[in-house]
């Protein structure tokens, strides 16, 4: 019993002997982990004081992707997805354009004037052609709301991305649709891009002239449709409700000037091309000689020339006529000059043209008769010539041409002159031939007689000569068209009325009409159309021609007033 309890108490002590060896091998495990744990890190920052610089830079490079890549593609996941996209890039300041068209449902015609509201917070309306834009919208959803009299009303959500977006919104027509087809008056053409106003609502005319608007179903029985269109004048159109389509006639908005003596004295009257809106622009003073008086209207159809004896004055028994300039845009009369003998010649480009003599010098004056350009547009007045008289005097082509001459002086005759309008250069033409007289043969050549009985052909623009055998002219009076590009002249040809016309840059004279008793003035109020006189046994009047077209209509009766050119 004892020497076993003996063996037994021996095997206990070597239990915790053992126990013992363990603990303090594993602080020694710790110590030689805490000691390799070093080694390694002294190992690698040795290894790393040992890196070539192209070493470290590898290494720095692949760090960078490695993080660049983790940014790149968290970014990438935020943008994917619309709730932080639009808030992240309307951070960086972005932002875009949204564009609309508004057109009918049915048959796709742009709408005007209707209300685009973006957010409940930005207004815009639509244009002509339906079209309306936002720009500088921040990216993202939007709701809109797109109304106009007479349509249904859409609400829809947008999205506005990085570039500009086009959106199309249809409408439905819930009043009553209205078709007009707008044409000009005189030819019947379509008229595009008239517009037609009901209140704040307006519709545009496509390129066949038709144009929808809608009245809304509260409107009553009968509405006023204003039709207006570049170029022509404004027209009221009653409609009534449930007419579902109607042809509308446009009037040129060019106007006519004319003397009349329908009251019992010579009168300016002014009306719309078609004869309409008569009115007296300039009343008489009731002193006019009808045998003195001459009137001539500029290309730009606002300034005239008037020559009338309106104070009745007479000087050394003379009659002494005032040259007068109208403005028609306000109505006044303007005198420039006043003398004897008055004598009206062609306008150069915006310079009229006239003689007239002195009523306090004798008829034997070196100085007596003057010849005097007055540019409406400048308002300058310039003495061209002064001689006792003049043998041939007209103007062609922006030039004076003229030839002075004395009754009493032989050796005062000179040969023929021009002056050129604009740039005041002058030229002498056929040096030591005296002209008889001088007429306009054609738009670009004079005919010249001279004392010794001989006929030159002038070119106006070129001042070439030759002689030529003997030729009887009409003496021809041009209209010149606003642009500068055309003119337009009245012959007689076969016994009848011929109206002419050819560019001012080439010789491509064409026949526009020929009207019985056409006879000049002609001249342009547009740069198509042209207003012409015509006299016959029956009636003194004023025609319209569109010269494209040949279209032709009367417009009103005026007094047969001597006209630029005529030798008093």
């Amino acid at each position: 019993m004892t020497s076993k309890q003996s063996d037994m108490g021996g095997h206990d002590d070597l239990d915790e002997a053992l126990l013992k060896d363990v603990h303090i091998a594993d602080e020694d495990l710790e110590v030689d982990d805490k000691h390799s744990k070093h080694a390694k890190k002294k190992a690698k920052k040795l290894s790393k004081s040992q890196l070539s610089d192209t070493d470290r830079k590898r290494i720095k490079r692949k760090k960078v992707l490695i993080i660049g890549g983790i940014f790149l593609a968290i970014v990438i996941t935020l943008l994917a997805v619309p709730f932080t996209r639009w808030p992240i890039l309307n951070a960086l300041g972005l932002r875009s354009s949204i564009q609309f068209t508004v057109v009918e449902k049915t048959d796709k015609l742009p709408l005007n004037s209707a209300s685009i509201l973006l957010d409940d917070e930005y207004f815009t309306t639509t244009n002509e052609f339906g079209q309306a834009e936002f720009e500088n919208v921040r990216l993202g959803q939007h709701t809109l709301s797109v109304r106009k009299n007479g349509y249904s009303r859409e609400d829809i959500s947008i999205t506005s991305g990085l570039t500009t977006s086009a959106h199309k919104i249809e409408l439905i027509s819930i009043g009553v649709k209205v078709n007009l087809d707008i044409r000009n008056w005189l030819t019947g053409d379509s008229i595009a891009g008239a517009k037609i106003s009901l209140g704040e609502d307006a519709a545009v005319s496509d390129k066949t002239g038709r144009a929808s608007i809608v009245v809304p179903p509260d409107s009553e029985d009968k509405v006023q449709l204003a039709v207006a269109a570049d170029g022509y004048l404004t027209q009221t159109v009653p409609i009534r409700v449930g007419v579902e389509s109607k042809e509308v006639s446009l009037v040129s908005n060019a106007k006519n000037y004319f003397i009349s003596n329908r009251d019992g004295k010579y009168d300016i009257f002014s009306s719309n091309i078609d004869g309409t809106g008569q009115q007296k622009a300039i009343e008489a003073t009731g002193k006019e000689d009808p045998d003195l008086l001459q009137f001539s209207v500029h290309r730009g159809n606002r300034f005239a020339v008037l020559v009338a004896n309106r104070d009745g004055r007479v000087t050394n028994n003379r009659v002494v006529a005032g040259v007068y300039i109208v403005d028609f845009a306000s109505n006044t009369l303007k005198k420039i000059d006043d003398g004897s003998d008055v004598r009206l010649f062609d306008w150069g480009d915006d310079a009229i043209v006239y003689q007239m003599t002195n009523p306090d010098l004798n008829y034997d004056d070196p100085a007596l008769t003057q010849l005097i350009s007055f540019n409406v547009v400048t308002g300058r007045k310039s003495q061209v010539a002064q001689a006792n008289y003049f043998s041939a005097a007209l103007v062609a082509q922006n030039t004076v041409f003229y030839a002075r001459a004395d009754g009493y002086r032989e050796d005062a005759n000179s040969p023929l002159t021009s002056l050129e309008l604009s740039k005041g250069t002058s030229r002498t033409y056929l040096d030591g031939i005296i002209p008889s007289y001088l007429t306009r043969a054609n738009y670009d050549q004079l005919t010249l007689y001279g004392t010794n009985s001989q006929y030159y052909s002038i070119n106006a623009g070129s001042g070439s000569t030759r002689t030529i055998d003997r030729r009887v002219d009409n003496d021809l009076h041009y209209g010149l068209n606003p642009n500068g590009a055309e003119v337009v002249w009245a012959e007689t040809r076969d016994g009848q009325g011929t109206l002419l016309s050819r560019s001012t840059k080439q010789d491509n004279t064409r026949t526009v009409t020929k009207l019985s008793g056409l006879t000049s003035p002609v001249r342009f109020v547009t740069d198509r159309l042209a207003v012409v006189r015509v006299v016959t046994t029956t009636e003194t009047a004023d025609y319209l021609v569109d010269v494209p077209t040949t279209k032709t209509s009367k417009i009103v009766d005026v007094s047969n007033i001597r006209f630029v050119g005529t030798i008093l």
